[in-house]
């Protein structure tokens, strides 16, 4: 991440002492610039993790009874928008390694495209978030058809019957429907595609098609018609055993790794007591 960023995670009010540049494990753009279809004026959105002080992880470690009184040690996520660093508009999503992990291994589009990210595209990476990028793939699974999916019909819900109110109103006013939306829906379809068929991802891949529909370069009726038919053959694929990834994430696999990340920040579990043999 350009040394610029870090002076944000001095300046920002409320957020946990922890959360530093220097404590980051692994910081990404996202969003448009990291898919390729950004304009100009598109925000700069970033999504990154940590490990969190070892009480965060292991309350018991700060003498914290499960069950009993107050923990006040509660970290998933910290957020800061509209930063402002020259002249650039940044967004920046911080989150909890464990969190991080649960979410990935759930399948959340945006969780699972921050892993599969460009080199290009990574702003600080350490050795334990080179890690868990070495070893994406371990993510992957159907459940992600389910996530996509289901982001997908979101956007293609709005695109059927969204308002000329909003944000969006200027984009609808001039193309009759919302192509962003529609923008997202074909991307969406083809990230599928590559993770359910390929076993793979890759961000960017089909991002002149994208932005062709972004700038109209599709009708309302065509982008709806094309994600109703690619749908279907999606799922007779899946129905017919062709996907390439397991039905679901191997937990014990992404717990093991997990620990070796903690462990890489700690050092040995053992210490506090904590069985990394189960």
């Amino acid at each position: 991440m350009n040394n610029n960023y870090s002076n944000f995670f001095i300046d920002i009010k409320d957020k946990p002492k922890f959360v530093t540049y220097d404590n980051l494990n692994m910081v990404t753009l996202m969003g448009s610039r990291a898919y390729k279809t950004s304009t100009p004026e598109s925000d700069y959105d970033y999504y990154g993790f940590l490990i969190p002080p070892i009480e965060y992880i292991f309350p018991h470690t700060a003498g914290v009874i499960e069950g009993f009184g107050k923990n006040n040690y509660l970290f998933n996520q910290f957020q800061a928008h509209h930063l402002n660093n020259d002249k650039e508009e940044v967004d920046i999503t911080i989150y909890n390694i464990t969190s991080y992990f649960k979410l990935c291994m759930n399948g959340n589009p945006n969780m699972i495209d921050s892993l599969f990210t460009e080199d290009s595209s990574i702003m600080y990476m350490d050795d334990i978030g080179e890690m868990v990028r070495k070893n994406r793939k371990l993510f992957l699974s159907q459940k992600c058809y389910h996530t996509f999916t289901g982001m997908m019909f979101s956007h293609l819900s709005r695109l059927k019957n969204r308002e000329r109110i909003g944000k969006r109103a200027e984009i609808i006013n001039k193309y009759g429907f919302d192509t962003k939306d529609a923008s997202h829906i074909i991307r969406l379809l083809f990230e599928i595609k590559e993770i359910l068929f390929r076993g793979e991802l890759t961000l960017g891949n089909f991002s002149s098609l994208v932005i062709d529909v972004k700038n109209g370069g599709w009708t309302k009726e065509e982008v709806v018609e094309f994600a109703e038919k690619e749908m279907v053959r999606i799922q007779d694929s899946v129905n017919d055993g062709k996907a390439v990834v397991p039905y679901s994430a191997d937990e014990k696999v992404l717990k093991e790794l997990l620990i070796d990340c903690l462990e890489e920040k700690y050092g040995s579990l053992k210490n506090i007591g904590f069985p990394t043999n189960i």
